[in-house]
């Protein structure tokens, strides 16, 4: 955990760069900054329109062949002296591990799994199956747009990554989201894959 004398350190830190304190800053932002909640109206309207999220946690069995390389890591992270340093120093520990799990054939595959599980109930009440998929490594955006690109008459990939640019996002964007007018329900299934790096604009997605 990050000690407070680091937090303190920091915040000094954020004070001295910006030539005031965190808590001005957040002040001056909330003047600025328009946030909207769901159950939020604005003249009568709901300020935004969308349905209730819902969440699951699945467990995946690590492979036999993958183990080994996971319990290297994780011994790695046990063997190493936590107490005393920062937050940032606890995650890059933990990277290895997460590095390890983002090579994993099973989440691949579990994944195809469910999107075709998801397709076959769409295709059931009539609907146009879209799906849009994140990931936090560059890597298992690749393996995953692979894996799907091999089912062309199942899916229909759009994708795009920490290196596409930006141009190029807001074209992959409007072709997604263009989908979504379809009515044909033997369509293929859209998914969309995107890294979670893929930083430096916001992005709107309906799906």
């Amino acid at each position: 955990a990050l000690r407070p004398r680091d937090y303190q350190t920091r915040m000094r830190a954020v004070e001295e760069g910006f030539g005031f304190a965190p808590d001005a800053l957040a002040a001056a932002l909330r003047k600025v900054v328009m946030r909207h909640s769901k159950s939020q109206r604005i003249r009568g309207a709901a300020a935004l329109a969308l349905p209730d999220a819902s969440s699951s946690t699945i467990k995946i069995d690590m492979p036999a062949a993958e183990r080994p390389a996971y319990n290297q890591a994780k011994s790695f992270m046990r063997a190493s002296d936590v107490e005393g340093k920062t937050l940032n120093h606890a995650e890059n520990l933990l990277s290895g591990m997460r590095g390890v799990c983002a090579h994993s054939k099973a989440k691949v595959e579990l994944l195809l799994q469910q999107l075709r599980a998801a397709a076959t109930a769409a295709k059931a009440r009539g609907k146009v199956a879209n799906a849009v998929v994140f990931t936090g490594f560059d890597v298992t955006h690749s393996d995953v747009v692979s894996r799907l690109k091999l089912f062309p008459n199942e899916f229909r990939v759009f994708k795009f990554s920490s290196g596409t640019q930006m141009d190029r996002r807001h074209h992959v964007i409007r072709a997604f989201q263009s989908t979504l007018e379809s009515n044909d329900v033997n369509a293929p299934t859209h998914v969309f894959v995107i890294t979670v790096r893929a930083g430096a604009c916001g992005v709107t997605l309906t799906a």
